[in-house]
């Protein structure tokens, strides 16, 4: 991906589901319940995001958001995928 599709604002939104890897990586990850949202990274790696408040954009590329670790209510209407 170039740097300037990057850089472009989104080109679409996905309601996350659980364990279920992105066909790309996100450009970030809007949450709208308060909790801790656990993420694959585009790299691989698996981190917890502790404390994240409701309303938050996640600026990360991220390829799953993980069950194991995520605490926001109802994640699969609170947590959107910006592609």
């Amino acid at each position: 991906m170039s740097s300037s599709m990057i850089d472009a604002p989104s080109g679409d939104l996905v309601a996350v589901t659980l364990d279920t890897d992105f066909k790309y990586a996100s450009k970030a990850l809007w949450v709208g319940a308060s909790g801790d949202v656990a993420v694959v990274t585009k790299s691989g790696q698996t981190i917890t995001i502790p404390g994240v408040a409701a309303g938050t954009i996640l600026p990360i590329r991220v390829m799953q958001v993980k069950t194991t670790g995520t605490t926001v209510t109802s994640p699969t209407t609170n947590i959107i995928a910006l592609l």
